[in-house]
């Protein structure tokens, strides 16, 4: 893996995403997020939602520069992952652009890649050392349907925590680059460079995404971030059996598995009126990090000049307690206990601090929790800055 071709994936993103923004004023009326299209939309402005362009710009074009560079026998397995992630990635972006994709459409598409996956890479989930669930995961169909279940699901969450700007994409990038730091350990090439091609090509758009949120990466992005992902994680453990624990999947992956299953069991059964589980609402931890949290930090006058930089502060600071558990399960993968230890520090950690931000006890009885003070007469009200829909 050079770093020419590093270089390459994310100067063609960065380029793109700026030809993305230059020719905003024609296609703003199919690609703006409009701060008006939802409850969880709170945000200043209309940024263009298509950040997938960019990132699949950046992809194809390290497709090329390994064909043009004599690479074209190791291209093979690139293209059909590529080719597995689009059905996901390509209605996402049908849905940005049109905001009238239904949700089961959107959650077909990402189980149409993931039969062609286990079609064509024979990406099933292997056995996870736990031998009730292995007895289970011995039937092939049990494997798929779980299988389709992992990746449709993570598909989803990275939807869920794209809500302040850098947060999805920044932690596709620190889960990438771990991934990439054990497939390189187990001497894994095409995973390795799958997985830095692509956090290559992230990087461009994240510089565009953080900390202004010039241009938003939409559900196209999100689903296509999510999908690739969870495709390499399923590699990464077939193909090296006893080398990566699932469970170093899970302790990297806990945010926005965290993120998704908390906020279905907290619509469904931790409110005094449940509400369906896929309802929009502004009760994730980076909005509340960001409502509660970063924006007193700021007077009023600071945050109508610079509505962005709360948003920013959340998501660094979201991105900082992220990578703690990423970082030390990369020490040892294939430890069971090592990660599955990190994977429970790390939900605990999530529970206590939404306790503590957000009164979660009082909610549960019925309590609206306080709230937040509006400004003052004659400054603008700062909004959250989202980038997704449907969160």
């Amino acid at each position: 893996m050079s770093f020419d071709l590093v270089l390459v994936v994310c100067a063609v993103s960065v380029l793109t995403g700026c030809l993305v923004l230059l020719t905003a004023p024609w296609h703003r009326q199919w690609t703006a997020d409009h701060a008006a299209s939802g409850v969880q939309k709170q945000h200043h402005g209309s940024p263009s939602r298509i950040g997938l362009v960019p990132i699949l710009a950046g992809c194809v074009a390290g497709l090329c520069w390994l064909a043009y560079r004599g690479h074209a026998d190791l291209l093979k397995l690139d293209v059909l992952l590529l080719a597995c992630a689009l059905p996901a990635a390509l209605t996402g972006l049908l849905e940005d652009v049109t905001k009238k994709i239904r949700a089961r459409w959107r959650l077909l598409a990402p189980t149409v890649g993931t039969f062609a996956a286990i079609m064509w890479l024979d990406a099933t989930i292997p056995p996870l050392g736990v031998p009730v669930l292995d007895s289970m995961l011995a039937y092939w169909p049990v494997a798929v349907l779980a299988t389709v279940l992992m990746v449709v699901g993570f598909t989803q969450a990275m939807n869920i925590v794209d809500g302040l700007n850098g947060l999805s994409s920044g932690l596709a990038l620190l889960m990438l680059l771990a991934t990439a730091w054990v497939a390189h350990g187990v001497h894994d090439p095409f995973v390795t460079r799958a997985a830095l091609i692509l956090a290559a090509a992230i990087l461009g758009f994240w510089l565009l995404n953080f900390p202004r949120g010039l241009l938003f990466l939409g559900d196209g992005g999100a689903y296509f971030l999510g999908f690739m992902l969870a495709l390499l994680w399923l590699l990464l453990l077939a193909r090296h059996p006893g080398q990566v624990s699932v469970w170093f999947i899970m302790a990297v992956a806990v945010h926005p598995t965290m993120e998704t299953i908390f906020s279905i069991v907290r619509r469904r059964f931790l409110r005094a009126r449940p509400r369906p589980a896929t309802a929009p609402d502004r009760l994730h931890l980076h909005t509340l990090v960001f409502r509660r949290r970063t924006r007193p930090l700021l007077t009023p006058a600071q945050r109508a000049l610079r509505p962005w930089a709360m948003n920013a502060l959340a998501s660094a600071s979201l991105l900082l307690l992220a990578i703690v558990p990423m970082a030390l399960a990369g020490l040892n993968p294939a430890s069971h206990w090592w990660n599955f230890s990190l994977m429970v520090a790390a939900v605990v950690g999530y529970l206590f601090l939404f306790r503590r931000i957000a009164s979660l006890k009082g909610r549960s009885q019925g309590r609206r929790p306080a709230a937040v003070k509006p400004e003052p007469a004659g400054l603008p009200a700062t909004r959250l800055v989202r980038s997704g829909s449907g969160k």
